[in-house]
């Protein structure tokens, strides 16, 4: 198998009851994190700026925009939670891979087990898959020295994103690796923000 597919076969597989104390504890926590981080957002100009965008184009009312009093479509919420969970500067930080997971997993694993219904397990289920993914590949490309101006949370958030969502929506391995391959055309972002003096950083979360 293919590493994709060998990723894929152990997430949708993984019996959480196996799954240490330690590391469920810190999964609750990164969700407590990323949730903290978008309701100290609320006034960020970008924030407002992705909302009013959001507001004009999510008619349906599925998904919850953490610390609103409104909804919207899942897609629109994965992404509107996660520039505001971005926007804070103080997410989570995975050295090794040199990215911020927690605003681009959380958002996305929240907003697939809403619409899915999913309980607990399954969602913490998603956020661990996502979480592991995304740093493994950031890790990787972090390793292989790539230049600077690459951003290591664009370059690996849609792979963690669609680990997430794939495992939280019950896909097969075989289906979960598709949805890995096809996110992986969308892992692109660059640093120009941080030379520019820009924010668009966080809409690449997004």
């Amino acid at each position: 198998m293919t590493i994709i597919e060998t990723l894929s076969d152990y997430f949708v597989n993984l019996d959480m009851e196996k799954v240490s104390d330690k590391t469920i504890e810190k999964v609750k926590l990164c969700i407590i994190d990323a949730v903290a981080c978008c309701m100290e957002t609320v006034t960020d100009s970008r924030c407002i700026s992705a909302e009013n965008t959001v507001r004009e184009r999510g008619k349906d009312r599925e998904c919850t925009v953490i610390g609103r009093n409104w909804r919207t479509t899942a897609s629109q919420a994965a992404c509107l939670n996660a520039v505001r969970g971005s926007a804070s500067s103080r997410n989570d930080l995975s050295r090794a891979s040199g990215s911020h997971p927690g605003s681009v997993i959380i958002p996305a694993a929240l907003a697939e087990a809403e619409v899915r219904h999913a309980d607990g397990i399954r969602l913490m289920k998603g956020i661990l898959a996502g979480y592991e993914v995304m740093i493994r590949l950031g890790t990787i490309l972090m390793e292989a020295h790539l230049p600077s101006s690459f951003r290591m949370t664009a370059m690996t958030a849609p792979v963690g994103a669609a680990t997430a969502a794939a495992v939280i929506r019950g896909l097969t391995p075989k289906q979960t690796a598709s949805a890995i391959s096809f996110a992986s055309n969308f892992c692109m972002g660059v640093n120009e923000w941080a030379w520019c003096g820009t924010g668009e950083d966080v809409y690449q979360a997004g």
